[in-house]
């Protein structure tokens, strides 16, 4: 399902958190805010730029972090200030993919730049780039780093050394390499993962990870031969056996069709809770499959990479990935739809009806629901994604999400300050816009790399009583 990505060298130092647009020539020169006593009315780097890195930069720009450059400290920010104040005034960066100025929902941890903070940034650098005085710098956050040891640890089956898969856009100084690894929790009952957690054995080299839950016994639906995903997964690990794993060019692999998403993490992103009173059933008898994306620059480096899942017997209401993509199933069939090529916005749609959504949902689920939270995903055509939904009543139609500019690279879940309500009588609308400019043939939908989606999950429950 999640294609692998390869970009040209430029676009990779892009794509590493804060790793910023236009870091060329002067961006990366070595330099040391003035000296003295900022002029007054200047606009200074601890006083009124280090408030905002804090909370939406420095976990990815700090000392061991995966960006390659630090922005914790005046003179090391002042390297990187044109770069930096052109990447927040285009929302190249932070990486925070969702619209959030409140037009098109509100989101829990929002890392969305106000253009206040946006405008307080370029101001800095237009006023010199001043350090301030440093004792006036705000506080590091201590963040929730640890679930406790009431959480079941599923560490990668043994340690992986990452290499360049070759191909296009990866070179012998910077690549990117993704890689399934197949673990068993040995589960003896059904349970519910209520929040998760991932601890990356090297944070300097993992870009992000996803975590699938899989039915080792069910049938795929596209599969490269006969047989269950179990099959599928010990063909693609033998054939790949040289090291652990197998490469993942769609989601848990080619041909493996997974029952849900139970974690997307990136750099930064620190223990996930699921909304308070909901979980996500873990069955007995599932395995977990790991797709780790690999952000290698220099060397050949390993890691061994641990997800964390904190899980209980019941919840107040279990909640459901759906993974829904009626442009993606069409590919299932003789009559598959298609993007034209050649064009800088084409554009692939669908609906969804609370009854076309049944199939993510057991029998007898309660029809009116509430989604929590959305978990967007293109390939690498994608360019901005948006969902409404149109009311029973005729109202205007309400905006659930708008993705303002895809990036395959930063990939997560987005929860909801406030659940949207889901009725009888609602659709969901979705539109997907893709740059086809480079093709010449149609672009048809899939998991391969050279494929597309359109895919919106949803986190999705019953309204609570």
């Amino acid at each position: 399902m999640f294609s692998s990505l390869r970009t040209n060298a430029a676009l990779l130092l892009a794509a590493s958190c804060l790793l910023l647009t236009a870091c060329g020539s002067e961006s990366g020169e070595a330099g040391t805010p003035p000296e003295g006593t900022a002029p007054e009315g200047a606009t200074t780097f601890y006083e009124d730029v280090a408030p905002i890195l804090v909370h939406s930069c420095d976990k990815c720009h700090a000392p061991g972090g995966i960006a390659p450059m630090r922005l914790d400290t005046a003179a090391e920010a002042k390297k990187w200030g044109p770069a930096m104040k052109a990447a927040v005034a285009n929302r190249s960066m932070p990486p925070w993919l969702m619209t959030s100025d409140g037009s098109c929902g509100e989101y829990i941890g929002s890392e969305w730049l106000s253009q206040a903070e946006i405008d307080t940034i370029g101001k800095w650098v237009d006023d010199g780039m001043w350090a301030g005085d440093e004792s006036k710098a705000p506080a590091k956050p201590t963040p929730e780093s640890t679930l406790g040891s009431d959480a079941l640890d599923v560490p990668m089956p043994e340690t992986y050394t990452a290499k360049n898969p070759g191909g296009p856009g990866n070179s012998e100084a910077h690549y990117d390499d993704y890689r399934c690894f197949m673990v068993d929790p040995k589960l003896t009952k059904d349970r519910f993962v209520t929040a998760t957690e991932i601890v990356a054995g090297d944070p300097e080299i993992v870009h992000h990870v996803v975590v699938f839950s899989v039915n080792p016994l069910a049938f795929p639906v596209q599969a490269p031969s006969f047989g269950t995903n179990g099959n599928v997964m010990a063909d693609l690990e033998e054939n790949n056996s040289e090291r652990p794993g197998w490469p993942c060019y769609a989601g848990a692999g080619k041909g493996v069709i997974m029952d849900t998403i139970l974690a997307a993490w990136a750099p930064g992103s620190g223990v996930n809770h699921y909304p308070k009173g909901t979980g996500l059933r873990l069955k007995k008898g599932n395995v977990i499959v790991m797709q780790v994306h690999y952000n290698v620059s220099k060397k050949d480096a390993s890691d061994k990479t641990t997800l964390r899942l904190l899980m209980k017997d019941k919840v107040e209401r279990e909640a459901w990935m759906a993974l829904h993509d009626p442009f993606l199933f069409s590919s299932f069939g003789d009559n598959s739809q298609s993007l034209q090529p050649g064009l800088k916005k084409s554009l692939a749609n669908w609906s969804a009806t609370p009854a076309d959504l049944a199939f993510w949902l057991p029998k007898g689920t309660e029809p009116e629901k509430e989604i929590l939270g959305v978990f967007p995903h293109m390939h690498t055509y994608g360019r901005k994604m948006r969902m409404t939904i149109d009311r029973g009543d005729n109202k205007d139609a309400q905006c659930v999400a708008d993705v303002h500019r895809w990036d395959f690279n930063w990939q997560r879940m987005y929860y909801f300050k406030d659940a949207i309500k889901f009725g009888p009588k609602d659709t969901l609308r979705t539109v997907c816009t893709y740059d086809t400019s480079s093709k010449t043939k149609p672009l048809y939908p899939g998991f391969g790399t050279d494929d597309e989606m359109c895919l919106m999950g949803l986190y999705i429950t019953t309204v609570a009583k």
